[in-house]
């Protein structure tokens, strides 16, 4: 699976030949009226989405189950990049606002 975030309004995906897959994200991202900054799947985990926004939200779907699990904030605009740590899996890292802003997913808000 391959994602690209142009200078336009539209996140383009372009799938392998796997129907479940493409489905289950179709369905998770067709509500998602965004400008995609980034969409990446967590490194252990299977099936979990990171969809962040230029509006500085960042939402973590299980594309698996179709639910949403969680949404972060980063309370700056515009966000340019998120992922997930590759050294540690319960880190979210973004740069909005011009800073950088991590998240601990073992800490509860």
């Amino acid at each position: 699976m391959r994602f690209s975030q142009p200078e336009f309004n539209y996140t383009f995906v372009w799938f392998p030949c796997f129907d479940f897959e493409k489905n289950i994200l179709v369905d998770i991202l067709q509500n998602i009226c965004i400008i995609g900054m980034a969409v990446c799947y967590h490194r252990e985990e299977v099936g979990k989405l990171l969809v962040a926004e230029k509006n500085g939200l960042i939402h973590l779907y299980n594309i698996l189950s179709h639910q949403a699990i969680l949404s972060l904030d980063s309370g700056c605009v515009p966000l340019m990049s998120a992922d997930w740590s590759p050294s540690n899996c319960l880190l979210v890292a973004a740069v909005a606002g011009g800073e950088l802003l991590v998240w601990d997913m073992s800490r509860p808000r």
